[in-house]
């Protein structure tokens, strides 16, 4: 079989567009929602990393004042 040339065999199995699945679109549904959460996670744990290096930032600055 050559570039472009179609199959004979006619028991490969057709795969009808993704979109036009219902089942499809509730697993591409979920994909997406589970993504965005997981986006969430990361961005909260992020700014919880965050707050606690300034936390720490601001408590070593506190004991070199009290050392000076």
């Amino acid at each position: 079989m050559s570039v472009g040339e179609k199959s004979d065999n006619k028991n490969l199995p057709y795969h009808e567009p993704l979109l036009q699945d219902p089942a499809t679109d509730d697993r591409l549904l979920n994909y997406l929602q589970d993504d965005k959460r997981l986006a969430e996670e990361i961005i909260s744990r992020h700014i919880i990393a965050r707050i606690l290096v300034e936390f720490l930032w601001i408590l070593s600055a506190i004991n070199k004042l009290r050392n000076t």
